[in-house]
C-alpha cells in the first residue's frame, strides 16, 4: 500500500528533513536523493521521469492542503493540520531511512570475512543499539528483509562488492563516506 502514497510520504519527508532550504530545487534534490535510496523499496510510475512525478506530488499535496507552494519555495501550509499530516506522511516510511542508517553504519565494519548474512546480522546489532539508545524509534526498522534492501542497494551503488569465488563483502570503489550523515538528516 506505501506504493500509492510513496511520492507524497517521500515530499513530506525531504520537505521537513531541511525547512530552511524551502526552494523547490533544494526540495526537489532532497526528494530524489530518497526516490534513489529506495528505489528497491517502491515501484514509481513508469513512463514518467522524477521531475514529472515530483510536479505533480507537489500539485497534489498543495490541493490536498499540507503545503503550499510560493513561486519556487515549498513550506508547510498555515493550517493547524498540515505540519502533523506532513509528519504523519513522512513517518509513513520513517522505517526504511532508520534501516538503511543502520546499513550504512555496519560500512565501516566490513573486513575480509564479511559475508551478507554476517553483514545483516551486524546491521541488526547496530540497529538494536541505536534503538536502545533512542536514536532510531521504530522497532520496524529492525526488518531483515528492509536491511537485505539497503544492502543491496549498497552493493548496486558500489559502496560494496562481493567478491564471486569466497561471497565476501569488501569495501566497493564508492564508500559513501558520509551516507549515514545523509540519511541521518530525513530522521
Amino acid at each position: 500500500l506505501l506504493n500509492l502514497v510513496a511520492g507524497r510520504t517521500i515530499v513530506a519527508c525531504a520537505l521537513l528533513a531541511d525547512e530552511t532550504k524551502p526552494e523547490l530545487t533544494a526540495v526537489s534534490e532532497r526528494a530524489q536523493f530518497l526516490s534513489r535510496l529506495f528505489k528497491f523499496e517502491f515501484v514509481f510510475p513508469v513512463g514518467k521521469s522524477f521531475d514529472q512525478i515530483f510536479v505533480e506530488t507537489v500539485e497534489h499535496l498543495g490541493k490536498l492542503g499540507p503545503v503550499v507552494k510560493e513561486g519556487e519555495r515549498l513550506r508547510a501550509a498555515p493550517e493547524p493540520f498540515a505540519r502533523p499530516l506532513l509528519q504523519f506522511l513522512a513517518d509513513l516510511i520513517r522505517d526504511y531511512p532508520e534501516s538503511y542508517l543502520m546499513a550504512a553504519l555496519t560500512l565501516g565494519e566490513v573486513g575480509a570475512s564479511l559475508d551478507k548474512k554476517e553483514f545483516i546480522r551486524r546491521a541488526l546489532d547496530t540497529g538494536r543499539a541505536e534503538f536502545l539508545a533512542g536514536k532510531i524509534i521504530t522497532a520496524e526498522s529492525l526488518s531483515r528483509t528492509n536491511l537485505e534492501s539497503a544492502l543491496q542497494w549498497l552493493l548496486d551503488q558500489q559502496a560494496l562488492v562481493e567478491k564471486e569465488k569466497e561471497k565476501k563483502l569488501t569495501l566497493g570503489p564508492r564508500p559513501l563516506p558520509e551516507l549515514a550523515e545523509q540519511i541521518r538528516a530525513y530522521l
